[in-house]
């Protein structure tokens, strides 16, 4: 496989790196416009033409061409937008300006009018039906300046194309194209051009007043260089429409400086050509394009890219502290066939000896909301101001019959409900903040999902951090309404999922489902709030960040990078054309090929390799310095590339991939 152009003016590009070995990230932002790129021209366009379709009217190309025939005039090119308005007064573009001429490129035109509606309605999801008209808005781009600068439709999306044509009126070979340099130039005692007199329209100017009346206007400008010239330097009057420009040329071995000037004297534009026996170097702003035989054969633009900002967190002496764990145990009510809370507890730092902070259901009224009711009052309180809570599988589990309660006490409480915001991740709850109105204040609490932070059951956990307390068992089961109250014998075997000695050990006659919740309860709150002490203390005293700051172990994985190992070497891509470039050559998916049958029953392996990430980040990345080129009527090897590329595949014909494909059967 290698690089190849198939079609005209159409070059291959591609991103490089010069430095670095890590990914690039992309942030999308605007981008210039073309008309940006031709300064101190005017009257380069017409009046705006504007032309209006019924979506009906793209049904074929033949209705679409007998209405641009009523409009447009064959032959000319012409810059435009397309529009479509919606039903009630929405109005959506399709894209970019574009430029096209109507001689070559009407299909251009239908296709481009075609595919922007499709990313429309995969955008917005407006159909056929919510079309009122498509409007056209084209302006005629006139002949004389299509002649100085060669417009085709690349022009808009191509950055190598805009950077010719506005270098065109720097001529490649000066000995044949500048002929009849300036003569009325004088040079005073230190060597340098003090006077040129012109003749302009029958009237004499010295245009090197002009010249230093615009250092003076812009010498505290920045980027700006005082425009001086050596007694080695001549100038040429060029016709360029719809002005005479100047362009002074200076050369010193084999490098040919050129730059043109407005009769005013501003500067619109410069090149440094370097000459050599087969080739020329011309250097343009951060561009340098190689010509062979006076066409273009390679364009390159160097790309700083600044890092990506972080900030950093500020190293802590010790850890916060200031957590706690919550849980619920909930029951299933055989009559309404719903689960429901009959006990929670809460533990923090603040618990004196160990003991948690615990409720079980009130037995005359079962009343299950009441239970979370008292849980959130209790985290109000001023004391555990500014505590996050966490719950292990909050988004899972718990998070339901906290909210379900909530929102039922919003609707018989409107004048002072619960105010409730949740953070979700790939339609994962990951955090509750509650807020309500106390004693007129509006206080809130945090709850925060332990599982994704910690994703491994507590029992795991427990065992992995070293945990003196154990995770006990509960017959969950064997909880209804019925037994939420019972003392008696130890429930039946079935209902645990250990082995007969265990349950052996222990059966009792004074078995107590009140008892047994609430000490099995405790359990969970003491060991949840060990093992998420221990990972507090590890973050921080390895990684100087706190555990409580994160939602995710990814969150977590992103604070140790930028915090500890992160050199602001990260490229911040903001330019809305160098991230398309990157971002469409970005493709997903299975690519392997399998035999689809197996008719004499033969072994098969299968092989796969993992880590290829970790891998492949040990190779270098792109990162802050990077080149975009250009190849324009040029083969690129592969075995010397590396980087995003745009490119044309030479692919084998479709009898030659049939014949393959058999093969493989």
């Amino acid at each position: 496989m290698r690089f190849f152009n198939t079609k005209s003016n159409i070059p291959l590009r591609g991103i490089f790196n010069t430095n670095s070995n890590i990914p690039v990230r992309a942030i999308v932002t605007k981008y210039s416009k073309f008309l940006h790129t031709v300064p101190q021209f005017k009257y380069i366009f017409s009046k705006k033409i504007i032309v209006l379709f019924k979506y009906t009217d793209l049904y074929s190309f033949e209705s679409f061409k007998l209405i641009i025939d009523k409009h447009l005039d064959f032959g000319d090119t012409y810059i435009g937008i397309i529009k479509i308005k919606y039903e009630e007064d929405i109005y959506k573009m399709t894209g970019k300006s574009f430029a096209f001429n109507y001689n070559k490129d009407l299909f251009f035109l239908f296709d481009l009018v075609n595919q922007g509606l499709i990313k429309l309605s995969e955008i917005y999801g407006y159909t056929s039906e919510d079309i009122v008209y498509i409007q056209i808005i084209l302006r005629k781009i006139d002949k004389k300046f299509l002649s100085d600068i060669q417009l085709d439709k690349h022009t808009m999306s191509n950055k190598t194309y805009n950077y010719l044509k506005k270098t065109k009126l720097f001529p490649l070979n000066d000995i044949n194209v500048l002929e009849n340099p300036l003569d009325n130039v004088i040079i005073d005692d230190n060597g340098y051009v003090s006077n040129l007199f012109i003749n302009y329209k029958d009237t004499n100017i010295d245009w090197i007043v002009n010249v230093n009346n615009q250092n003076e206007l812009l010498k505290n400008t920045k980027g700006y260089n005082i425009k001086i010239f050596d007694k080695n330097t001549q100038f040429f009057l060029k016709d360029s429409y719809p002005n005479h420009i100047i362009i002074a040329v200076s050369i010193k071995d084999n490098i040919s400086i050129k730059e043109a000037f407005t009769l005013e004297g501003i500067s619109i534009g410069f090149v440094k050509d370097h000459y050599f026996d087969n080739k020329i170097i011309r250097e343009f702003n951060n561009n340098k394009t190689t010509f062979v035989e006076n066409k273009p054969v390679i364009n390159e633009r160097n790309i700083k890219f600044n890092p990506i900002k972080v900030n950093k967190h500020k190293t802590k002496l010790v850890e916060n502290i200031n957590f706690g764990v919550i849980d619920l145990e909930t029951y299933y009510d055989t009559n309404k066939q719903l689960s429901y809370v009959y006990a929670l507890g809460l533990y923090t730092n603040l618990n004196n000896n160990e003991i948690p902070t615990t409720f079980y259901i009130n037995k005359d009224t079962l009343d299950s909301f009441s239970l979370i009711y008292q849980l959130i009052n209790e985290l109000f309180k001023y004391k555990y101001k500014g505590y996050i809570w966490y719950c292990h599988n909050l988004g899972g589990f718990d998070a339901i019959f906290i909210l379900k309660a909530l929102y039922s006490y919003n609707e018989t409480h409107k004048e002072n409900p619960y105010v409730i915001e949740a953070t979700f991740k790939d339609n994962q709850l990951l955090k509750l903040i509650v807020k309500k109105t106390v004693n007129n204040k509006l206080v809130y609490i945090t709850i925060a999902d332990s599982y994704a932070l910690l994703p491994d059951s507590l029992k795991v956990l427990c065992s992995k951090y070293n945990i003196k307390y154990n995770k006990s068992i509960l017959p969950y089961e064997f909880f209804t309404e019925k037994t939420l109250f019972y003392i008696g014998n130890t429930p039946n075997y079935k209902y645990f999922n250990i082995d007969k000695d265990s349950y052996s050990n222990l059966y009792t006659n004074m078995w107590s489902s009140k008892v047994e919740t609430l000490k099995y309860l405790n359990l969970d709150l003491l060991s949840l709030y060990e093992v998420i002490k221990e990972a507090n203390k590890y973050l921080h005293r390895y990684f100087d960040i706190n555990f409580t700051k994160c939602l995710t172990v990814s969150s977590i994985t992103y604070d140790i990078f930028f915090n500890k190992y992160y050199d602001n070497n990260i490229p911040l891509i903001n330019d809305k054309v160098i991230y398309n470039d990157i971002r469409n050559s970005y493709f997903g998916g299975i690519t392997e090929v399998y035999k689809p049958t197996n008719d004499k029953k033969e072994t098969f392996y299968y092989y796969d390799v993992n880590s290829l990430y970790p891998y492949v980040s040990f190779n270098d990345m792109p990162g802050l310095n990077c080149k975009y080129k250009e190849f324009i009527n040029y083969d690129k090897n592969l075995d010397d590339t590396f980087g995003f590329y745009y490119c044309d595949i030479d692919t084998p014909p479709p009898l030659i991939i049939f014949f393959f494909f058999f093969f493989l059967l």
